[in-house]
């Protein structure tokens, strides 16, 4: 049954659940999936968790399947622009018929269960990917692990990037209860964990030998050298930032997390991993709204960091490269430490700092409200696009951050800037 016939009546349904809703509970997911005749180890997948560098992660993952030959499946979230970011074969957008005959197949078997919109997207992700037949499907978590949709599903491998204070009000008001969430997505088979602290380690550490899951953590099998990443699995293997498509010396760890998950993953299924291929993926990875240089001449920076980790990052990457932000653009949502953020932003010495608005999203804090807040330098914006295209080279370097939302609005005005 045809609920759709094109990609606005399906996107306009989708906004109508409520971009933002959230209802924790696996239930409707694992009814979905028995609905649509998917079994949760139906496809290949393996499974991202974390509060930082999950998205770097999955992009790193997915190119290293890609250039050995593998056809991928990427599900990521949010997206900036287009909802069809989110869903991707190969890393190409899916044509919208493909699109329509998922989401009218999802909504045909499951609309009475109340799926929300990430639940939707999930359910429409599983299902392309077991029709097309992919070796190896990238899933991204959306929020937490415990009840997250994309945790309905038996991953060959499960990856936890590292974990910060982030929808404290959700998960808990501490790393250690912020993991315990995100840990109760780990299944039996093979885990791979990022960098983590000692406390946080330890709760995935007991998970894991709650399971009997086997684990590989990071800091055993890789580490990092006078600004190197060497690889016990791949001795052969040095890599600098300059050897890697993101920029920044944090991306090294996301970089020899996707390493170690498609170590494991290709030894698992029988793949193999080829040394110069993986080299050659590692420097061909991209992703927008990284630390992502978008204008030379004035220059222009976009940056997703959106909590204290991811603007800590930021502020070593740039320091690495010797960039001291001039001019800052910053807004950020309501149920962020939003007082941290701040003085992290203070901490750049800015000459200007400007709060725009972040357009049609109710979790955000309002440019004068937040300006406020903020105090000198900082005065409300009316127009970020209308000010980037004016700006004037004594003001740059220019820095956007604080929100993945509010660089959507400026791809969304600057599409070009979502190319490599």
């Amino acid at each position: 049954m045809n609920h759709f016939k094109n990609i606005q009546t399906f996107e306009k349904f989708l906004n109508s659940l409520g971009r933002f809703r959230m209802e924790l509970d696996l239930g409707r997911t694992c009814k979905g999936l028995e609905a649509l005749g998917i079994r949760p180890n139906d496809i290949p997948a393996v499974q991202i968790v974390g509060t930082n560098g999950k998205g770097s992660t999955a992009c790193f993952l997915e190119v290293l399947a890609r250039s050995h030959g593998l056809k991928t499946g990427l599900y990521t979230s949010p997206h900036l622009i287009s909802v069809r970011e989110r869903i991707r074969i190969n890393n190409c957008f899916l044509p919208h018929d493909l699109w329509l005959d998922a989401a009218n197949e999802v909504l045909g078997r499951c609309r009475g269960l109340g799926p929300t919109y990430f639940e939707v997207l999930t359910l429409m992700a599983v299902l392309i990917f077991k029709q097309e037949k992919v070796d190896l499907a990238v899933m991204e978590a959306g929020l937490g692990g415990r009840y997250d949709a994309t945790s309905a599903l038996t991953p060959v491998v499960n990856v936890f990037t590292p974990v910060g204070l982030d929808h404290t009000l959700i998960l808990g008001n501490t790393k250690e209860k912020i993991a315990m969430d995100k840990s109760m997505a780990m299944k039996k088979g093979p885990v791979v964990i990022a960098g983590q602290e000692e406390a946080v380690m330890d709760v995935f550490m007991s998970r894991a030998d709650n399971l009997g899951a086997k684990v590989y953590q990071l800091q055993d099998l890789f580490c990092f050298d006078n600004g190197q990443l060497k690889s016990v699995l791949m001795p052969e293997m040095v890599l600098k930032t300059s050897d890697i498509g993101l920029k920044g010396f944090f991306q090294l760890g996301n970089a020899a997390t996707a390493l170690l998950a498609w170590k494991v993953f290709a030894e698992k299924k029988g793949f193999v991993s080829d040394h110069n291929l993986c080299v050659l993926a590692l420097k061909e990875a991209f992703w927008p709204g990284r630390v992502h240089f978008v204008q030379k001449d004035p220059m222009v920076i976009l940056d997703g960091a959106h909590n204290p980790q991811g603007m800590e990052a930021l502020k070593t990457a740039l320091k690495e490269m010797g960039i001291h932000p001039k001019t800052i653009v910053f807004s950020c949502l309501r149920d962020k430490n939003v007082e941290q953020l701040i003085d992290m932003v203070r901490d750049f010495c800015p000459e200007n700092v400007f709060i725009p608005d972040i357009i049609e999203n109710p979790r955000a804090m309002p440019r004068q409200e937040l300006a406020a807040l903020f105090g000198k330098p900082a005065v409300p914006l009316d127009d970020t696009a209308k000010y980037l295209r004016r700006l004037k080279q004594e003001e740059a370097p220019v820095l956007v951050c604080g929100s993945l939302y509010l660089l959507g609005e400026i791809y969304a005005a600057f599409p070009v800037w979502m190319e490599r």
